[in-house]
């Protein structure tokens, strides 16, 4: 029977999922403009429907049953009959106990089988499929069903090179992935997913463009929207694991456009630096400037200039962090008769802010 790896899409891009999205303080005279997301400092990912990380659930399509160590019980295949048995088991994490697969091949890439996927909380998924090869002998395809109404539906041409041309349809519970692409004899991917999701306005809601490299080198691109938030980045990781991190994030109720935009880059030990603008309403700006080291130290500065007020600068500060989020530094205000007031910034642990000690 002929098998097509699934496919990895690990988005590693820094998303404004994981952020605090309330917009800085502002208001008249002293009072302060902080940074308030850590747009170079946390991760997150866009989910998707495959991991090719678990063997024995490549076409559970559910993201959140998978394994993290698979134990092989079973692989058998009997060539006169053309009967096959896959059986794993899960001891360690996920939500699947037991994924068994059986099925009857005819030798020539056509087809049928089951997986029942046994879970933790004692339901059972049962996936069913069918597949047939053209007269081409290179062109395959696969339909399947799951008990809980969910549905796959993928086309394969296998190349004379060992590259893999594929279309696949998930149709899931939460929406429908589409994927398109290439998968190469060493198990690389380079093509594209998208997710529509039928509650939503947004068509698609998100869409990715992914390839990977032969050096170990790979690089994404992202467009989607969360939470109302129009959300575009790209991320081009080397094969040393240092990367590159562009990002764009626009609040559709929000006048200014984007909200925030701006670029990192990461050294393969985790620290990097790198800059953001955030852009108000009334077209006041406020630059930040991050730099980290692996061990969780951040150093932290900014810019702030109020578009209501006639002053180029009318706020500048720096804080360094610990790895517990506690901090410690000072800004600067600057006043409209040309004199400055400087105070000292104490950020605790619990994320509490002191500002005093001015002067």
């Amino acid at each position: 029977m002929k098998t097509c790896s699934s496919l990895l899409f690990a988005v590693l891009g820094i998303g404004l999922l994981a952020c605090d999205t309330r917009p800085p303080e502002r208001g008249d005279g002293l009072a302060p403009v902080l940074p308030a997301l850590d747009l170079g400092r946390g991760r997150s990912a866009v989910s998707s429907p495959l991991s090719s990380d678990n063997a024995g659930d490549e076409e559970d399509g559910s993201a959140a049953a998978t394994c993290v160590e698979w134990v092989t019980e079973e692989e058998s295949y009997d060539p006169a009959s053309g009967e096959f048995v896959y059986r794993y088991s899960c001891p360690i994490g996920g939500d699947i106990a037991v994924s068994e697969t059986r099925g009857v091949d005819d030798g020539a890439g056509n087809g049928e089988y089951t997986t029942t996927y046994s879970m933790r909380d004692g339901s059972v998924v049962v996936w069913t499929y069918s597949y047939l090869v053209e007269a081409d002998g290179c062109t395959q395809h696969i339909q399947g069903s799951s008990s809980n109404g969910e549905t796959f539906a993928a086309s394969y041409v296998y190349q004379a090179n060992g590259e893999t041309m594929a279309h696949e349809v998930w149709t899931l519970a939460e929406g429908v992935y589409t994927i398109d692409g290439t998968y190469f004899s060493d198990d690389r991917f380079i093509g594209s997913e998208q997710f529509e999701d039928p509650a939503t306005p947004a068509s698609p809601d998100w869409s990715l463009e992914y390839a990977e490299n032969a050096d170990g080198s790979f690089s994404q691109v992202v467009s989607g929207m969360f939470d109302g938030w129009q959300t575009d980045y790209s991320y081009q990781v080397a094969a040393d694991g240092s990367a590159g991190y562009d990002f764009r994030y626009d609040l559709l109720t929000s006048p200014a456009v984007p909200d925030y935009a701006g670029h990192f880059d990461y050294s393969a030990d985790g620290s990097g630096v790198g800059s953001y603008r955030q852009l108000f309403d009334d077209g006041s700006t406020l630059d930040v400037v991050d730099s980290f080291t692996s061990d969780g130290h951040v150093t932290e500065s900014w810019r702030f200039d109020d578009a209501t007020t006639e002053l180029e600068l009318d706020q500048e500060g720096a804080l360094s962090y610990q790895p517990d989020g506690s901090g410690h530094g000072t800004i600067v205000f600057h006043l409209a008769d040309g004199s400055s007031e400087t105070c000292q910034i104490t950020v605790n642990g619990d994320g509490t802010i002191v500002i005093d000690d001015c002067g």
